[in-house]
């Protein structure tokens, strides 16, 4: 059940006991993957427990201790401790910093319940205008193989158990050779391209993942395209669901067996269609249209300005995942 109300008792009040298996958004946050605080002690795994399959719940998160917010792909640190992003770790050449950081971010998400994380991101970033290469190791496959054994190791511990913070590698096979550096969120930026066919130095991270013991592997939403891999023609279809790549080369050639994790609302979000620059107007002669404005707390709201031709649409952040 979601509340809006504080953890128990009046609204905005903290402590005591809530109703079994309650859970409520914390003050400041939104639906975009922030954690819900769970109340009544175990209460959630309780209701769990209740349920007819009976599956224990596992409660994950983004990248969470960044000096900086970027919606549904890393989240400001808030209570958490803050650090540089991926790519400013990887700057320190020091892979002993990376562990540390591990180290002290699982110690931060078992206080408060979280036991996945997803990441780290193996990607190369090898086109680099893409927009989501703050999260990577950077463009070097030996570095990042570097960073990713001790990060696996601050997280995970040498074997996966109670103290441990499971971790999803992604973006499996590689999301960095972005077309145009277009991101695949957005069906304009689904193509992903390997100049010079070097779409095996993207997948040398996630050979090294898989050795290093990763508890999940995360797809992309991006389409090969004009792939050949070990004289086989890839079929353009997107990575999360496509069998040569997931079950050819994940399962059958690596021989990965653990657990694959689809990117956020494969099904749905992807094809949401981004919206228009703010310079783009309305042209002249089209009928006046209705729009919906987007509140910055994600509430629906029904639709209720008019456009006259030529007047300037308002400006919407595509969210990026």
């Amino acid at each position: 059940m979601l509340g809006a109300g504080g953890l128990g008792g009046k609204d905005g009040e903290e402590g005591g006991e809530a109703p079994l298996g309650a859970v409520v958004p914390g003050n400041g946050q939104n639906r975009f993957g922030q954690p819900l605080r769970v109340l009544g002690g175990d209460g959630l795994q309780k209701l769990a427990e209740g349920s007819g399959h009976g599956i224990p719940v596992t409660i994950s998160t983004d990248p969470r201790h960044s000096q900086v917010e970027n919606v549904a792909t890393a989240l400001r640190s808030g209570a958490f401790s803050t650090w540089p992003e991926a790519l400013g770790l990887a700057a320190l050449r020091d892979p002993e910093a990376v562990r540390e950081f591990a180290g002290i971010a699982r110690r931060e998400y078992l206080a408060v319940g979280i036991r996945t994380a997803l990441h780290p991101q193996i990607d190369l970033a090898t086109e680099p205008r893409w927009a989501r290469q703050s999260a990577t190791f950077g463009a070097d496959a030996a570095l990042t193989i570097d960073y990713l054994r001790t990060y696996l190791e601050g997280f995970q511990g040498e074997e996966l158990g109670p103290d441990s913070v499971a971790c999803v590698t992604k973006h499996f096979p590689g999301g960095g050779p972005q077309k145009d550096s277009e991101d695949p969120r957005f069906p304009y930026g689904r193509e992903q391209v390997y100049p010079g066919g070097r779409f095996d130095l993207h997948l040398e991270p996630f050979l090294a993942a898989v050795e290093a013991g990763t508890a999940a592997i995360m797809p992309y939403y991006g389409m090969p395209v004009g792939l050949v891999y070990r004289g086989r023609e890839i079929e353009e279809v997107g990575f999360g669901y496509n069998k040569q790549i997931i079950t050819g080369v994940l399962r059958d050639e690596i021989g990965y067996g653990g657990v694959v994790v689809t990117d956020w609302q494969l099904v749905s979000d992807v094809h949401r269609r981004p919206a228009r620059p703010r310079t783009q107007r309305a042209g002249a002669g089209s009928p006046p249209r209705r729009i919906a404005h987007a509140p910055a707390d994600g509430r629906p709201v029904r639709a209720t300005q008019r456009l006259r031709p030529g007047a300037l649409l308002p400006r919407r952040q595509p969210r990026v995942q």
